[in-house]
């Protein structure tokens, strides 16, 4: 794995257009794509958070004191949760993050963590990248919240659902515009995909 400082690296030497055997995958424009992902979510997070279980408050803490608390565990969480999700996408990179094309970068200019993939890998390991960080931290987020329970938890929970919007209509893109035996690869922020060689692909 290399750490990045800075925008989504360069995947040097892959000049899709050059090659016709690229397709560009076809995806709607950011903001449609943020806006599609928000009326996606929005719905799924507040079910997320209505289905958490309650948390009483501590009987040795004022009501002030514990919101104060309560809020303060919510940003450190929000934090973790945010560097946790992209160590999770890299585990579903070919080789779980071991290899030198699995990048984990901080860009400060958009105050945002990112875990980026710059080889070939199948349309299947793609979708499984997506979509297990909102599975998986949602699942660990619940049992957190039933072993020590916090009013904080389900806040974060239905908070990072929200924000996995992007990579759930990412899901839904892959299914719909990529045949099933594809083989992608990014440059930046594009999505290319081709059909496989003779060679099986990674995946």
């Amino acid at each position: 794995m290399r750490f990045r400082y800075g925008a989504l690296p360069e995947t040097e030497g892959f000049k899709p257009e050059e090659d016709p055997a690229w397709t560009l995958l076809n995806e709607p424009e950011i903001g449609l794509m943020f806006l599609g992902s928000l009326l996606l979510t929005a719905p799924l997070s507040l079910a997320l958070y209505l289905a958490f279980p309650d948390a009483p408050m501590a009987p040795d803490i004022s009501g002030s004191d514990y919101i104060v608390q309560t809020f303060l565990l919510g940003i450190v969480g929000l934090i973790a949760t945010a560097v946790v999700h992209e160590l999770v996408h890299a585990l579903f990179h070919p080789g779980a993050g071991t290899r030198e094309d699995s990048v984990l970068g901080v860009w400060t200019e958009t105050m945002s963590f990112y875990a980026f993939w710059l080889g070939e890998w199948s349309r299947w390991r793609f979708i499984a990248c997506l979509l297990a960080p909102a599975v998986l931290l949602t699942a660990a987020l619940l049992a957190l919240q039933t072993a020590a329970p916090s009013d904080a938890v389900p806040v974060i929970a239905a908070i990072h659902l929200l924000f996995c919007g992007v990579d759930l209509v990412g899901v839904g893109l892959l299914l719909t515009r990529v045949p099933s035996g594809a083989v992608l690869r990014n440059q930046g922020w594009q999505t290319y995909w081709r059909r496989p060689a003779p060679a099986a692909a990674d995946g």
